[in-house]
């Protein structure tokens, strides 16, 4: 309805010029009168000597909404007049437009077991191999990059700016891109491992993705650090008893006695440990401002 209307000012302002100049030298001004009903829009076009015209358009307002279908079906080639001798059915019987039986496409059967034909062309447009887990990922990334390819153009641009005033929905787009971007990464590296590079490897990680591949045991680093052979490992959650703790070659006896005339028990929980491998030696670690914003983490891996 708001686009109408709009486009009924201008209507409006348009005839309002022709009329003025068409009427020089009469007394008054020229007038239009809109009126909008339900299906209908009259126009009076008129001036103090005389009504012009009267115009009644009608239109219908049109309530449709796009739809995204998505289904999943089996399929195999399959000429068309192959599928005509084995179902007994074509598909283009009243089509007036002559389909020749070497016409190549696929038999496509649904989840209810019904079979039908479809072109080459117009199948392959619609569907993607989805038979293995690959398939599935390559189909799952090349929706990522489409949506990216919107995406990354209406930040960088200036759009964004335009259209949304919102800052804090500004700050959720421009994670939203960050995180499709490190999800592109990871499809591609499980891709890679799966398709003929299983040492591939996710390089260039941020500090979320370095603390859940502790939380998983893998030793990390950073690729900028100057030092070689260190590296980053969580120690395992551990209870040790009462038993074990006089046996502790980490603990000095005053802490041990202080230990055991209390709860009698000691519970590792989240200590980090840095590591070098040159040395052998171990000291805890706790990350520094540069190492919590920087992104060139990466998981060691066995030489």
């Amino acid at each position: 309805m708001t686009e109408i209307l709009n486009h009924l000012k201008q209507m409006r302002a348009i005839i309002e010029d022709d009329i003025a100049k068409k009427n020089a030298g009469l007394e008054g001004e020229s007038s239009v009168q809109v009126a909008v009903i339900p299906e209908c829009v009259e126009i009076k076009i008129s001036d103090k000597q005389t009504t012009c015209k009267s115009i009644a358009v009608n239109y219908k307002i049109r309530n449709m909404k796009k739809y995204i279908g998505t289904k999943t079906v089996s399929a195999e080639p399959m000429l068309l007049g192959e599928f005509i001798k084995q179902t007994g059915r074509n598909p283009y019987v009243n089509d007036p437009k002559v389909h020749d039986n070497s016409e190549e496409g696929y038999v496509i059967e649904y989840e209810d077991s019904y079979k039908s034909w479809s072109p080459k062309d117009v199948f392959e447009k619609a569907y993607k191999v989805a038979d293995t887990p690959l398939d599935r990922l390559h189909i799952e990334m090349r929706d990522l990059y489409e949506k990216l390819d919107k995406l990354v153009p209406f930040i960088d641009s200036g759009k964004m700016d335009e259209v949304i005033k919102d800052n804090y929905q500004k700050f959720l787009l421009l994670v939203q891109h960050l995180t499709m971007s490190d999800y592109v990464r990871i499809l591609e590296t499980r891709i890679g491992r799966m398709d003929g590079a299983p040492e591939a490897i996710l390089n260039h990680m941020n500090f979320g993705a370095a603390i859940q591949a502790l939380k998983l045991g893998f030793a990390i680093r950073r690729s900028g650090w100057n030092g070689k052979g260190l590296w980053i490992i969580k120690q395992v959650p551990a209870h040790i008893t009462e038993e074990i703790i006089p046996k502790m070659q980490s603990l000095p006896q005053s802490a041990k006695d202080l230990i055991l005339k209390g709860k009698k028990f000691i519970d590792y929980t989240s200590q980090c440990l840095i590591y070098n491998e040159n040395t052998g030696r171990a000291d805890s670690w706790v990350p520094s401002i540069s190492d919590v914003f920087a992104e060139d983490w990466e998981i060691v891996m066995e030489k």
